[in-house]
């Protein structure tokens, strides 16, 4: 695999074709990218992760059908400053109802506006980079939607 990149404090981008040549099967894949967390959410197979999963960092998780992507138990202020306008959908009427929580747990844009909402956290000084493939945010890491 190539070099890890960070993007998202504590986050770093996945490398999928890397790792289908490397995991023995795609549940191994799965709980490197999605984690134990999103395996126990149920979440369905065209929903996958952008981030290798490591303990207490985010979860971005790209509906490839929908083209959203969901900042799993995101950090609510940046949802409520964010100029982007949030996808908002009710949930409990199209999934079922452990889908419609994750979801509803989630802060969620259309694909281009959820890399516009990373550029401006980093433009905004909210999150910065320390390194060359380091982002870290003023956040509290408590402070979750």
């Amino acid at each position: 695999m190539g070099p890890q990149v960070e993007r998202a404090s504590d986050a770093h981008f996945e490398d999928r074709i890397g790792l289908i040549k490397t995991q023995p099967d795609f549940e191994s894949m799965m709980i490197l990218t999605e984690g134990e967390v999103v395996l126990d959410l149920k979440v369905p197979l065209h929903v996958i992760s952008l981030m290798r999963r490591v303990a207490e960092m985010p979860i971005f998780l790209l509906d490839t059908k929908a083209g959203v992507i969901y900042w799993h138990e995101g950090v609510a202020p940046i949802g409520e400053q964010s100029l982007r306008e949030q996808v908002t959908c009710d949930y409990p009427e199209v999934t079922s109802k452990l889908e419609a929580d994750w979801r509803d747990n989630a802060l969620a844009w259309a694909v281009p506006d959820s890399f516009e909402v990373l550029k401006d956290l980093i433009r905004n000084l909210d999150s910065f980079p320390t390194g060359s493939r380091e982002v870290n945010d003023r956040w509290p890491a408590n402070d979750t939607a």
